[in-house]
């Protein structure tokens, strides 16, 4: 079936191009094109059809089977349709060229696009064609001739002259339509239009072209040669004057009328001073004078002297600003303000003389190549020092200061002005040394350097002591070559030597104020008198330091104490105020109001060599007892956190035992 088919769409197209070919050769203008178009055919084929099946398992449940028949089935198949090729138009019967910018009115569209003029018509644009035409003429239509716009034929004879609706006046004719022209040898006037005869050269001034070529002079002129004319002044005209109008004189170029009535010359840019106008624009001097650069200047016979001019004949007088001096009477500069070192080159202008500048002033002032310092330069290369200035050394440029009272220890910077140097500073106008520590049984005699006063020796760099020269053993050399013994001791010829007395003294105690001291009472403590007689290194008053001591140790950042041992030791310790402990070897010491109010501990610091091993046993036994301190602090500490522990665990295992049956029971579930 299917086979069948395509044999007869093959044939139907077989068919079809056959017919588009003989079309084509028949008529151009026919184009043909082959279409498919749909239609419906039968068509016997299989299905599948849905049905419901019933299962035990499943249910019902829907089903295909195949179902044989005949459907409708849409195909295509190929059509011949004849049109219009491109370019033209209308039914296929009868199908038109088309021209897009359509043709004029003498031509038709023969071609898509082309247009053909009609018969009798010819050119680009299809005008008429006439075999021939006249002058003025046209052709109208095809070998039909016409005259142009404003042109007419006489008696319908001949050519076709122009016409104008006025007429043309006399010396003119019509020349075109409307248009009148001058005959050869007139020409229009610009005035009214009308023909004018024309003289060629044109005729002169005071004449008129009378024919064509032919001059003529007007009324109250005459001919003179060469074709000119000239005004008639029958009376005539006198000197330097002219008849310009008939009956009319004037003045000639470069002269006037005068007052009398006569012609004058006259210099139109005028005459310099001394002079007069002899003839238009021409001035002469008057006598005495001489003509110069358009002016006229007095002559002097004898030549004035150098800046010295001629002002009036045989008269000479100096330029501004020059005199005249001496019996010469020659002229010379003035300077009004005078030229001190220089002289007057020009009027108010002065030239220095050699080693002198002109200044900002304009003073010429003496110059020297080298500085003046602090000074000026009065001559040239002579410098002069300013008030309270010296030239320093051998210098003749450079000044100092002057400073009448002297400058120690500092430099003059100005007069009188001293400035100190570093580590000085003014005392009534002299540079003092300073010293940052005050000097104590000294004076300051340099920067941070104390001098002892005589009998003094130096304890430090800013403290000196008495010096006693024979020595003062076991006692204190309060003043220069002056020893006061201790308590204890007694001044003999060999110094001081030990008191032979009782041991017992009645200095008291710091523990009552009025209770002789006796050993038996407390022999832990004793009153410093009696620590001559005691063996204890550490309150020895040989110490030269003390160092203040607390429950911790010695402090290691105290400051050295001193013994008092006279007015000047501040601060210090006053012994009688002290007492030794045995049991520390420590110095105790109630307050006083120079040092603390409160009681304090000292021991040596630099004792002797007994002192030191005994300072080493005390410091052996205070680290010992540290030792023991920390251990007991360490073992109460543990036995604190075990009691805390002993208290808290049972808490701890009650509840741990609980949340284990917890977690077994819920383990169960």
């Amino acid at each position: 079936m299917t086979h069948k088919v395509d044999l007869w769409m093959g044939s139907v197209f077989i068919l079809g191009v056959g017919y588009i070919c003989a079309v084509q050769a028949y008529d151009p203008k026919v184009c043909v094109r082959v279409e498919s178009v749909p239609y419906t055919r039968s068509e016997y084929r299989m299905r599948q059809e849905p049905y419901q099946k019933h299962s035990f398992w499943r249910g019902w449940e829907t089903k295909y089977r195949p179902v044989y028949g005949w459907q409708d089935v849409v195909d295509y198949r190929s059509e011949t349709k004849q049109y219009c090729c491109d370019g033209y138009e209308g039914s296929i019967s009868n199908c038109k060229p088309v021209c897009v910018g359509g043709c004029s009115g003498n031509s038709y569209c023969t071609a898509p696009n082309i247009c053909s003029c009609k018969d009798g018509y010819g050119g680009a644009d299809c005008h008429p064609i006439c075999s021939s035409c006249g002058r003025n003429e046209f052709c109208l239509n095809p070998n039909r001739c016409a005259c142009n716009e404003g042109y007419q034929k006489i008696h319908d004879e001949g050519d076709c002259l122009p016409v104008c609706p006025e007429p043309c006046g006399n010396s003119s004719f019509c020349a075109a339509p409307g248009t009148c022209e001058c005959i050869v040898g007139y020409a229009k006037s610009v005035s009214n239009a009308s023909c004018q005869p024309v003289c060629s050269p044109e005729c002169g001034s005071n004449s008129f072209c009378q024919q064509p070529n032919v001059c003529a002079c007007e009324k109250g002129y005459q001919a003179e040669g060469e074709g000119t004319c000239v005004p008639i002044c029958d009376a005539g005209c006198g000197d330097h004057s002219q008849c310009v109008r008939p009956g009319g004189c004037e003045c000639k170029a470069g002269y006037a009328l005068g007052e009398v009535g006569n012609c004058l010359p006259v210099c139109s840019q005028g005459c310099p001073e001394h002079s007069s106008c002899l003839t238009p624009s021409v001035c002469i001097c008057d006598p005495g004078y001489t003509m110069k650069a358009d002016r006229c200047e007095p002559h002097c016979p004898q030549q004035c002297s150098d800046y010295a001019q001629c002002t009036a004949p045989n008269v000479c007088e100096c330029y501004p600003g020059y005199v005249a001096t001496g019996e010469d009477g020659k002229c010379e500069p003035n300077c009004s303000q005078g030229c001190a070192n220089g002289f007057c080159f020009s009027p108010e202008v002065c030239v220095c003389s050699i080693g002198y500048l002109m200044g900002p002033n304009q003073t010429c002032e003496p110059q020297c190549s080298l500085n003046c310092v602090h000074g000026e330069c009065t001559q040239p290369e002579t410098c002069s020092c300013l008030p309270g200035y010296r030239f320093q050394g051998s210098s003749q440029h450079i000044c100092e200061a002057v400073c009448e009272k002297g400058c120690e220890h500092g430099d003059c910077v100005a007069p009188e002005i001293c400035l100190c140097h570093v580590g000085y500073q003014p005392v009534e106008n002299v540079c003092q040394p300073v010293c940052e520590t005050s000097c104590v049984n000294s004076t300051c005699s340099g920067p941070d350097h104390c001098s002892c006063l005589e009998g003094y020796e130096h304890s430090s760099n800013s403290t000196c002591i008495p010096h006693c020269s024979k020595g003062c053993e076991h006692g204190d050399c309060l003043e220069p070559e002056v020893c006061t013994c201790r308590p204890g001791y007694e001044q003999t010829d060999e110094g001081c030597t030990l008191r032979i007395t009782s041991t017992t003294a009645s200095i008291s105690t710091p523990f009552d104020d009025s209770t002789p001291f006796d050993d038996t009472t407390n022999p832990a403590v004793v009153p410093f008198a009696g620590l001559l007689q005691l063996p204890v290194a550490n309150c020895s008053e040989d110490c030269p330091c003390w160092n203040e001591f607390d429950e911790l140790g010695p402090l290691t950042n105290a400051k050295c104490v001193k013994v008092c041992r006279d007015s000047h030791d501040k601060p210090c310790l006053d012994l009688s105020e002290c007492s030794c402990e045995l049991s520390t070897g420590q110095l105790v010491c109630e307050g006083s109001g120079d040092y603390s109010s409160e009681e304090a501990r000292y021991i040596c610091k630099t004792p002797k060599q007994g002192k030191i091993e005994a300072a080493k046993d005390s410091s052996k036994a205070l680290g010992w007892l540290r030792v023991v301190g920390w251990c007991i602090a360490v073992v109460s500490l543990v036995a604190i956190v075990v009691a805390i522990a002993v208290k808290l665990y049972p808490k701890y295992a009650s509840k741990r035992a609980y949340q284990v049956d917890e977690a077994i029971y819920e383990d169960t579930l």
